[in-house]
C-alpha cells in the first residue's frame, strides 16, 4: 500500500499540503473516489482555475464548487462585480443545499476556494437556504408568488 493510499484509507480529517502542482489534483480525485468530501484552499484565483482544469482532466464528471473571493477590498468604495457576486452566491447556495440535504453523499464533490475567500464571512447554510429564489428562462411564475418571495427577501414594491 502506498503512502497516498494509506492516507486515504484513514478515517477522519486529512490535511495535505506541499503536493506538487498537478499531482495535488490526482490526490484530490483519489480522495473523492474514497467518498470523502474535499476542500482545497488555493493561494489565488489563477491556481484555482489551473486546479479545476486538472481535476476535469482526471475526472470530467466530478462536481466542482468554486467559492471565489470578492474582487474588491473590505470597506472600499467600489462594490464587487455583479458576475462575481452571482457566482459566489450561487456557490454558497449549492453548498447550503448540500449541507442541509442529509441524503446526499458527502463525497463526490470538491470545493475550491482561495485564502482570501475563506477568511470572508458568509451567512449560515440555514439562512442561505431560506433566503433565496431560483428561476430559469422559460419558467412560469405566478406574479403574486414572485411578489411575496421578493418581499420576503427584503425587496419593497414601488411605483415606476
Amino acid at each position: 500500500m502506498s503512502k497516498i493510499e494509506s492516507l486515504i484509507s484513514k478515517s477522519g480529517r486529512t490535511v495535505l499540503s506541499g503536493a506538487p502542482e498537478g499531482y495535488d489534483a490526482r490526490i484530490i480525485v483519489d480522495l473523492v473516489h474514497s467518498n470523502r468530501p474535499v476542500l482545497h484552499i488555493a493561494r489565488d484565483d489563477v491556481r484555482v482555475e489551473r486546479l479545476r482544469d486538472a481535476l476535469r482532466f482526471f475526472n470530467p464528471e466530478l462536481e466542482i464548487i468554486t467559492v471565489p473571493a470578492w474582487d474588491c477590498l473590505p470597506y472600499d468604495r467600489v462594490s464587487p462585480s455583479a458576475a462575481l457576486s452571482g457566482l459566489r452566491v450561487s456557490s454558497l447556495i449549492g453548498l447550503a443545499r448540500a449541507k442541509l440535504d442529509k441524503t446526499a453523499a458527502p463525497g463526490r464533490r470538491v470545493i475550491l476556494t482561495t485564502v482570501n475567500s475563506i477568511v470572508q464571512r458568509v451567512p449560515t447554510p440555514q439562512s442561505i437556504a431560506a433566503r433565496h429564489a431560483a428561476g430559469a428562462v422559460g419558467d412560469h411564475l405566478a406574479s403574486e408568488e414572485l411578489i411575496a418571495t421578493l418581499n420576503s427577501l427584503g425587496y419593497h414594491r414601488v411605483a415606476r
